[in-house]
């Protein structure tokens, strides 16, 4: 069961580190959605198609900021504009407990990746099969992944252990650790989240 929240129900609780996740809708589908549902049959409609991380905003404003790789760079928004004219669903995924005293690094990594090109072929290729990372540009989930190589990997494994799970029962895990991007899908099937709530 997913909850489903009003934009400003939820607004206060979002903090640097949380995902946004993006599924599209209207417009037609695209290669990546093209490509989830062939590999994992899910309904091209409701397969993720973007993500982006909130990060820290101004201090002197009250204004919730993501940064994501879109539309050639890697740039900042706010947050309630891009859910506005988002056309599609859009989902909130809080960062686990366990992980807040690492916020402000990753929060630190994509302030840092700000103005840097956007990775088209690498983009390309992944959608058919996870390419490698590149540190130089980014796609939307390969900026926000590399964000969380901040993690310890001690830290990964005790959360694995509070789950009383193992690396291979998340896939994604696995690409992770081998430093191989993963699609939006894949990114947010990480065990680093709490449950998404929909933003309605």
């Amino acid at each position: 069961m997913i909850w489903r929240l009003p934009y400003d129900k939820i607004r206060d609780r979002i903090q640097p580190g949380d995902i946004l996740g993006y599924h599209r809708c209207g417009v037609g589908p695209t290669g990546i959605a093209i490509y989830e549902y062939c590999l994992t049959k899910t309904p091209i409609d409701c397969c993720m198609t973007h993500v982006s991380m909130c990060v820290s905003g101004p201090e002197i404003l009250d204004r919730k900021v993501i940064i994501e790789a879109a539309e050639g760079e890697v740039n900042v928004r706010a947050l309630s504009s891009t859910i506005h004219l988002h056309n599609g669903r859009a989902f909130w995924y809080p960062l686990r407990e366990e992980l807040r005293f690492f916020r402000s690094a990753m929060d630190r990594f994509c302030w840092n990746q700000v103005g840097k090109k956007y990775d088209f072929p690498g983009l390309f290729s992944n959608i058919f099969g996870n390419v490698s990372m590149d540190a130089k540009k980014f796609f939307c989930s390969e900026l926000t992944q590399g964000a969380f190589y901040v993690l310890p990997y001690v830290i990964i494994q005790e959360i694995l252990k509070s789950k009383k799970k193992k690396e291979k029962d998340f896939p994604s895990l696995k690409l992770f650790f081998a430093k191989k991007a993963l699609r939006p899908q894949q990114l947010v099937q990480l065990p680093f989240f709490k449950p998404c709530i929909e933003i309605l």
